[in-house]
């Protein structure tokens, strides 16, 4: 009978470790707050600077970086600029270019398939305006498909550039929240 006992205490034990070292391995972490460099867990959210022609996106991707901080656990005080609390860190950005090119053709005039690529710069500043990290020329690129339709092909690629600026956000949030 202590035999049996042993041996079940020995396979749970046994069966416990496996699961634990299985999550260590997979890199898996308990969530909670996250922090961006230095330490910090507040941040003023400034709207992007946009050098291109395309207004609209400048919401787009300012909005997916606040959503991707707040999803992270990093408190997000002011958005937009609004006027608020000085001796809190910003992070403010620059959409540097938004670029377009033929990736295929269905004849020599008339393209079948397009990529859109957006680069951005961003700047993470501290309570004083010290620069804490300064992300630069960070790039996201998305295909999309042309139609007939020209409002359709916009439509299509809006949505690219909305797909882009989410996986731009994570990018910029896995880099903000990285140990340097």
């Amino acid at each position: 009978m202590k035999k049996n006992r042993f041996k079940r205490i020995t396979i749970c034990a046994a069966t416990g470790l496996l699961i634990l070292l299985f999550l260590v391995s997979c890199g898996y972490k308990f969530s909670g707050k996250e922090k961006v460099a230095g330490g910090i867990s507040e941040l003023n959210v400034f709207m992007f600077k946009n050098l291109t022609i395309e207004n609209q996106v400048t919401p787009i991707i300012t909005n997916d970086l606040i959503n991707e901080l707040s999803r992270g656990g990093i408190t997000i005080l002011n958005r937009f600029g609004e006027a608020g609390n000085k001796s809190v860190p910003t992070i403010s950005g620059t959409i540097r270019f938004i670029s377009t090119e033929t990736i295929s053709r269905i004849n020599i005039s008339a393209s079948n398939e397009q990529r859109v690529k957006i680069t951005v710069d961003v700047k993470l500043a501290g309570a004083g305006g010290k620069t804490l990290r300064l992300l630069e020329n960070i790039s996201e690129q998305e295909d999309y498909k042309i139609y007939a339709d020209k409002r359709h092909s916009e439509n299509t690629r809006n949505n690219a550039i909305k797909i882009l600026s989410k996986r731009l956000a994570e990018k910029i949030y896995l880099m903000l929240t990285e140990d340097f």
